[in-house]
């Protein structure tokens, strides 16, 4: 039994964890400073997306990772798009679309506190990257730019960390924004999609259960449990 918990006990994981191994990152960590961070978008897919199963039996298995990987690419280049512009006011590659660009201009943005960068929280142990923090005329403003088809529950889990994490490095944003954008071969003439969630529904109600996601992360990652033999 005392063999087992020192397997399986928190210390013993984060001291192997942080050990970095030759090779390849593992997927869903990044290395900062020589420490291994779980990445915040890693820990929200331990929730269970029943959409998903409903896409895979539709489409079919090698169909499905085939559009998941095309969906992936076009919010990846979206991304950098919308980085490079809000950054310098420059286009890379095709403009944006006209209803994202409206809505930008009435959000009042006076400067940008952080464009793409990568924070870390090391009082609860992961890291991630927000799209955008803003000085607003209403205050620090957090946004996360999505592509995809709907905005989904764990989005908001998502910026409830990156709220925290923000909090914990001295940036204290007052509400967060999920900001859907309309793909311009498909939907130029829709309006943006927004859910604006304020500072205490993230701290007291969100942040709690991404906690709880992390625990199952960090379980299911555990390597050591992996190892002990029942007998």
């Amino acid at each position: 039994m005392t063999k087992l918990k020192n397997l399986l006990s928190e210390d013993s994981f984060k001291k192997k964890k942080r050990l970095r191994p030759e090779g390849e990152t593992p997927s869903g960590y990044k290395y900062v400073g020589g420490i291994l961070y779980p990445r915040v978008t890693a820990i929200t897919k331990v929730i269970d997306k029943p959409w998903l199963v409903e896409y895979y039996l539709e489409h079919g298995k090698l169909q499905a990772r085939k559009l998941a990987d095309q969906a992936a690419d076009i919010g990846s280049e979206l991304h950098e798009r919308i980085s490079a512009w809000a950054g310098t006011g420059i286009y890379i590659g095709e403009s944006l679309t006209q209803p994202f660009l409206n809505w930008y201009a009435k959000e009042d943005i006076t400067s940008l506190v952080a464009n793409e960068k990568l924070f870390i929280s090391k009082e609860h142990d992961y890291c991630g990257t927000p799209d955008l923090v803003a000085n607003t005329k209403n205050g620090v403003v957090l946004y996360d730019w999505k592509t995809s088809g709907d905005i989904y529950y764990d989005y908001a889990l998502q910026l409830s960390a990156y709220h925290m994490m923000l909090k914990e490095n001295g940036i204290n944003s007052y509400y967060a924004k999920i900001v859907r954008i309309p793909e311009k071969t498909k939907e130029i003439d829709k309006f943006v999609q927004v859910v604006t969630i304020p500072s205490v529904i993230l701290e007291k109600v969100l942040f709690p259960v991404f906690l709880a996601c992390k625990t199952i992360f960090d379980w299911q990652k555990n390597f050591t449990f992996k190892k002990v033999k029942y007998q």
